[in-house]
């Protein structure tokens, strides 16, 4: 009986201190919170494979492609020779269509400019 006692009190003893170092460790360490999925824009349906700048400078000439038919806004930004435009357009596209699209640009970039940058925007609307 008491050898019974005696495992009891050492297995007792055993579990309070490995419950005790358990609950030291994880007070210790902190917690991640977490982190909600990246709620940031949804990729745009459209791609714009071929743009090319007006000769005249006031407006960008694109070709649309979506995979999902619909009325979209076309946006634009451009800048040649220091000098900065923008524009934006609303077309009704065709699914899987590619669809030629003029956006003016205000103010108009410099004509016949050959170096330009162009970064486009397309969302459903």
């Amino acid at each position: 009986m008491r050898r019974l006692v005696l495992w009891l009190v050492i297995g007792g003893v055993v579990a309070l201190v490995g419950y005790s170092a358990v609950a030291a460790s994880r007070a210790q360490r902190p917690s991640l919170p977490s982190a909600p999925a990246p709620q940031g824009p949804s990729p745009s349906p459209c791609r714009v494979p071929s743009y090319d700048l007006s000769p005249s400078g006031g407006a960008v000439q694109a070709v649309v492609v979506c995979t999902a038919g619909g009325r979209y806004q076309i946006s634009v930004e451009a800048s040649a020779e220091g000098r900065r435009a923008s524009g934006q357009v609303t077309v009704r596209l065709l699914k899987d269509s590619p669809t030629a699209v003029s956006i003016p640009l205000a103010p108009p970039l410099p004509a016949g400019a050959t170096t330009y940058s162009v970064r486009f925007q397309v969302r459903g609307v």
